[in-house]
């Protein structure tokens, strides 16, 4: 089961590169793909540095990871945060939490980085979240191919690859959170 990891980025230059070698250190078949929605610092040429793919798109994470989703090649998409550092056996959660052909997709418990009382909340708030059935982009949620694929079409958007890569010498055209950390897959 290969895994697409979709990374939506704007001016994330503080974290792209962290976040690239911590995926590409992940074992198994993967391919991460960057879609950057216009950032004005160095974060493409950053990720392209990487030896990863890197599309540009308009500015905003939907469009943004639906980009990234039409390129994919994998059987999974996995969208993750730019500040984000999965787990060292993230993919195996996720291909053990798909063992079963009726689990579609999940996401992971979420741990924020620092001392600050605000990361200390967050990390407390999301698991109570995710009891009642919610879960946001900071939790890397991933979901088969096929399903995302059906949810696409439902909705009457297209899904054809619309190869659009960024050159790896330039790219054309509220409060900050604490870090996460992945912890674990769930569903």
């Amino acid at each position: 089961m290969r895994v697409s990891i979709i990374v939506p980025t704007l001016n994330e230059e503080s974290h792209i590169v962290g976040t690239i070698r911590s995926l590409q250190r992940l074992s198994s078949e993967k391919e991460i793909i960057v879609v950057d929605g216009g950032s004005t610092d160095q974060t493409a040429p950053l990720a392209c540095a990487q030896n990863v793919l890197v599309l540009e798109a308009p500015q905003g994470r939907g469009i943004q990871m639906h980009v990234g989703a039409l390129e994919s090649t994998g059987d999974v998409l996995w969208f993750l945060h730019a500040d984000t550092i999965p787990p060292p056996h993230a993919l195996e959660h996720i291909r053990k939490s798909l063992e079963a052909r009726s689990s579609v997709g999940g996401n992971f418990g979420l741990l924020f980085d620092g001392p600050s009382r605000a990361a200390r909340q967050l990390t407390a708030i999301y698991p109570l979240l995710r009891i009642i059935g919610l879960c946001y982009g900071d939790s890397g949620i991933f979901v088969r191919r096929d399903v995302y694929q059906s949810l696409i079409a439902r909705r009457g958007l297209a899904f054809k690859p619309q190869r659009r890569a960024v050159p790896s010498q330039r790219v054309t055209t509220s409060t900050k959170l604490p870090k996460s950390r992945l912890l674990g897959s769930g569903s």
